[in-house]
């Protein structure tokens, strides 16, 4: 029985792609010039359009067609001796990496949250950067987001909410601040790089999520204390501005707080998540009266959409520090997720800053669950960006789940 290979098979015995090696210069020899011979596979294949006159051996895809069997495929091919072997075509796509310099160094890390994994799954077909993903809008309300040549066209916009106190002169902070793009403390910056600093920009390092628009809202005074009425001010303008994540790597104690509690719950009605640090203190967070707390961390079991982040070592464990009084809070009733959170590097601005370890000029690392929070706020960034993308509906519920189900929570 000879085999034809003109029209794809609808008979379900095979897939409809194969792929033959064939050795072409044994085809050369044994088909010739007769015509029936081309009915061969052998033949068929390496007098076709895609013969490459270099290889002596290659690998060609065809379609069986008019129903064979296995038997009548498998009698043809032992009957061929210029086929090697014959089998199923596979799928195989690029394993994308970016060229920042410094993203050999985030490897650990972003491989323990499957981040290359993960963008590869997003990638498809398609080169990296034409990623369909939404663009989606992160406020960070920090210290300020410092200007950056890796967070360029990144921060959209800056916006100054600090109170008369914080912006006053004294003491402890004896100079005026009079630039947005220069703030006294880089913890905003390193947060920001953490979440979106450019990939694949030959500069520094690459941020989780390349489809976020930031929003830097400045609280607080030199030393990063801030009040209230700041944090609170500057999650209502968050909202305003349209901030789909608000990332808050930031605490405030063993005491829930009625007027930041009040504003969280205005934000979580119109889908917007919420990312905060667990804290740094090695506290077994609990429920209930008189029970270690942090907020705002202590919010999370009680409203979906808040995500509260533990600080992990680079292998994704929980960070225990001195298990006395420094090391990530910890517990299951609170904790929401463990993310990496030592020696992460991000950008710096200024480029030397107390308490961070200088990499080059312009980056560092620096550790604690402020740096865990960041990782997960660029996860729901690039969820949501897909989400939207795909025109799919969504509640900080939804993305809340979405997120938990592919990582691993501290127990």
């Amino acid at each position: 029985m000879l085999l034809d290979f003109s029209e794809e098979s609808t008979s379900g015995d095979f897939p409809e792609k194969l792929v033959a090696t064939i050795d072409n210069q044994c085809s050369d020899e044994a088909c010739g010039t007769d015509k029936l011979s081309l009915q061969k596979l052998s033949c068929f294949l390496a007098n076709g359009t895609s013969r490459n006159s270099q290889l002596k051996e290659q690998a060609y895809n065809f379609t069986l067609t008019k129903g064979m069997s296995f038997e009548d495929l498998e009698n043809q091919i032992e009957q061929d001796k210029c086929v090697i072997g014959v089998s199923e075509e596979r799928k195989y796509r690029s394993t994308w990496a970016p060229n920042d310099p410094l993203y050999s160094q985030q490897r650990a890390y972003l491989d323990t949250i499957k981040w290359a994994l993960g963008m590869n799954r997003m990638q498809g077909t398609s080169p990296f950067a034409t990623i369909p993903l939404k663009p989606v809008k992160v406020a960070i309300i920090d210290s300020g987001v410092g200007a950056h040549p890796d967070l360029d066209g990144v921060v959209t916009e800056r916006i100054d909410m600090r109170s008369l106190q914080s912006k006053a002169v004294s003491a402890s902070c004896p100079t005026a601040l009079t630039n947005l793009e220069n703030p006294f403390n880089t913890h905003g910056t390193f947060v920001a790089g953490i979440i979106g600093g450019k990939s694949n920009n030959s500069i520094g390092l690459t941020g989780v999520a390349r489809n976020v628009e930031i929003i830097s809202i400045m609280v607080g005074n030199c030393k990063g204390e801030m009040s209230t009425a700041e944090v609170a001010n500057a999650m209502g303008s968050a909202f305003s501005r349209g901030a789909e994540v608000i990332n808050l790597s930031l605490g405030g104690g063993n005491e829930s707080d009625p007027t930041f509690e009040f504003n969280l719950t205005q934000i979580l009605n119109k889908k917007t998540v919420v990312v905060v640090s667990a804290g740094n203190e090695y506290k077994h967070l609990q429920l209930g009266n008189g029970l270690p707390k942090s907020y705002p961390a202590s919010y999370a079991p009680k409203y979906p959409g808040v995500i509260s982040v533990a600080w992990g070592k680079q292998d994704g464990t929980l960070q225990d520090g001195n298990k006395t009084n420094q090391g990530s809070n910890y517990g299951k009733d609170v904790v929401k997720i463990l993310a990496p959170g030592d020696a992460l590097i991000s950008t710096m601005n200024p480029a030397n800053a107390p308490g961070y370890l200088v990499i080059p000029t312009g980056f560092g690392r620096g550790s604690g669950s402020s740096f865990s929070a960041p990782l997960v706020t660029g996860a729901v960034a690039l969820t949501i960006g897909f989400l939207k993308q795909n025109n799919l509906d969504f509640d900080e519920r939804m993305v809340e789940d979405l997120i938990l189900k592919t990582t691993s929570v501290r127990t």
